[in-house]
């Protein structure tokens, strides 16, 4: 079961202060990269469907074990880190001698897994989580004091694209 600790705020999570408790998400629990699946499109969430079904407040989410039981599997990380593993790489910019930039040659695919610009598509992502907690308004703050009925929008395509390319040049600079 995903556990919130509740007791002294520290640094190795996320605090969540709610009218009668804090809450403390362990960033080595799978649940710290919820608000990031919270922002990926319909249609990069639907390539694992259940996990698109899940409840779109935290809350809800929380309250039932099915859905607990998804969020800790190691399949609910692998979508999260290759969506945007994946939509990192399409920002990515590679320097030239002349002082310019230009995107990655060739597609994604010719690429090995193990090659230098994918590992750091992946090891981006640890910023843009704590970029989502703290100046994204993406927080679990906010999810946890969402009234129970309301949902997480989904992002569409065009505003998770704007989103995940102005954090990736953010981060990278």
């Amino acid at each position: 079961m995903i556990e919130a600790v509740h007791s002294n705020p520290g640094p190795m999570g996320y605090i969540a202060v709610l009218p009668d408790t804090i809450i403390e998400i362990p960033k080595s629990s799978n649940l710290s990269w919820l608000p990031m699946f919270y922002a990926l499109p319909s249609e990069l969430a639907g390539k694992r469907p259940e996990y698109a079904a899940l409840p779109r407040n935290i809350n809800e989410l929380l309250s039932s074990s099915e859905c607990v039981k998804l969020i800790e599997d190691d399949a609910f990380l692998e979508l999260v880190w290759d969506c945007y593993a994946w939509s990192i790489w399409q920002f990515i910019q590679i320097p030239l001698k002349d002082g310019t930039y230009r995107d990655i040659p060739g597609d994604w695919s010719y690429y090995s897994g193990d090659f230098p610009l994918w590992r750091l598509s992946y090891y981006l992502q640890m910023f843009f989580r704590e970029k989502f907690e703290t100046d994204m308004g993406f927080s679990f703050q906010r999810l946890f004091l969402m009234p129970p009925g309301v949902r997480v929008p989904w992002l569409d395509y065009k505003h998770f694209g704007n989103l995940v390319g102005n954090l990736t040049d953010m981060i990278i600079r």
